[in-house]
C-alpha cells in the first residue's frame, strides 16, 4: 500500500491528486507515462498518511501542516473508467483559472 504525502497539499483531494498525477518514466525502449488509478473501490478504503519527516541526521519530526478531511470523499475522478473525463475537466479548470 502506498503512503500518501500530505506536506503542502492541504487536504485529501490534494494528496490524491498528487498520488494519481502522471509521471515520466525512462525505460530502455524510451520514455513512458506512468499513472496510478483505481480500477474499482471497496466499501471501506484506508489511506496511510506520511505524518513524519526525517532530517539529514535521521531524526524524525512530526509534520504539523494543516490537513483537511472532507466529510464525504468523492472518488469518481480517480477511477480508471473516468480518467479521460476527469482530465478534460482538470485541463478546462486550469485554463479558466489561469485567465487564458
Amino acid at each position: 500500500m502506498q503512503i500518501l504525502q500530505i506536506a503542502g497539499v492541504g487536504d485529501m483531494y490534494g494528496a490524491l491528486n498528487e498520488y494519481t498525477e502522471p509521471t515520466t518514466v525512462t525505460l530502455q525502449e524510451g520514455v513512458a507515462q506512468k499513472r496510478i488509478l483505481f480500477e474499482s473501490l471497496p466499501e471501506v478504503l484506508f489511506f496511510p498518511l506520511q505524518r513524519l519527516n526525517y532530517s539529514n541526521s535521521g531524526a524524525a519530526g512530526k509534520k504539523t501542516d494543516a490537513f483537511d478531511f472532507p466529510r464525504r470523499l468523492f472518488m469518481d475522478r480517480y477511477l480508471h473508467e473516468n480518467m479521460q473525463q476527469a482530465d478534460e475537466k482538470r485541463y478546462y479548470c486550469s485554463i479558466t483559472n489561469s485567465g487564458v
